[in-house]
């Protein structure tokens, strides 16, 4: 089964594979990261979204969600990805393009836009904004963590608009973070806005990253389960495997009705 091309809200002609709903494109990172410089340039508003089996779990029961997740341009992060694609189109993604590692690509070839960091907890989103400061000579133009009430929440949009963002990193996991995204789109000038999970976690040594070889080898995931058991062990073994279920029967669904259609 090949790709297909689907003309989505932010009108991108990639090559994407759909799953639980939700339209992922098919494309290497350099791709993306051209179009999205493309569009900035144009000043045009960009939602950017990382789709691990976890958010598409949460789309396949939450429908509505489904509806949020057509604002996105959505692109493929982790192995469970690249399992479900080879299931229903019988090949691999181009490139894992997980946010840890796209992320910083992005903000290499976006040097000179103004950033803006949301979430986590204060001393990990202070300390990555001096971080990237320093070490990709980003121009971080504020930062908040993600424990503000309602009435900083208006302020917070006042704040980013006011400091001219252009981009803004949104760390609260999914589907919160994709949800908060879409909710603010709005109300928030930078044409660039995305979820980037546990990046801020990441890039400031609060939780470490697995040794290259186990990236390499495609099981990051076992690292992280070994760091966080209790939070992760249900997400990476029942809530996988009922992912890899649910695709299955996507595809067989799909092909008895191309059958059925072909008579």
């Amino acid at each position: 089964m090949s790709d297909e091309i689907r003309q989505g809200v932010q009108g991108h002609d990639f090559p994407s594979r759909h799953f639980l709903g939700v339209d992922v494109a098919s494309c290497k990172g350099d791709q993306v990261i051209d179009y999205l410089k493309e569009r900035m340039g144009r000043n045009e508003k960009s939602l950017l979204a990382f789709a691990n089996t976890n958010l598409l779990n949460f789309s396949k029961s939450n429908p509505e969600f489904q509806q949020v997740m057509r604002s996105f341009f959505v692109i493929n992060d982790g192995i469970g990805l690249d399992i479900a694609s080879w299931i229903k189109y019988r090949e691999f993604f181009p490139e894992n393009l997980n946010g840890t590692d796209f992320t910083p690509r992005l903000l290499e070839a976006t040097r000179g836009r103004r950033l803006y960091l949301y979430g986590s907890r204060e001393e990990v989103v202070s300390k990555v904004a001096q971080l990237l400061k320093e070490t990709y000579q980003c121009q971080v133009v504020g930062h908040q963590h993600g424990f503000i009430d309602q009435a900083a929440q208006d302020s917070l949009y006042q704040d980013m608009n006011a400091r001219g963002a252009e981009i803004v990193l949104v760390a609260m996991g999914n589907p919160r973070q994709e949800q908060w995204i879409y909710n603010n789109r709005d109300k928030i000038d930078a044409p660039l806005m995305m979820g980037v999970g546990a990046l801020f976690d990441f890039l400031s040594g609060d939780k470490k990253r697995a040794p290259m070889w186990m990236r390499r080898a495609r099981i990051e995931w076992l690292a992280r389960l070994l760091q966080e058991p209790g939070r992760l062990v249900k997400r990476y073994t029942v809530d996988i495997a009922w992912f890899l279920f649910a695709v299955v029967r996507e595809t067989l669904g799909q092909g008895r009705s191309a059958a059925n259609a072909s008579r």
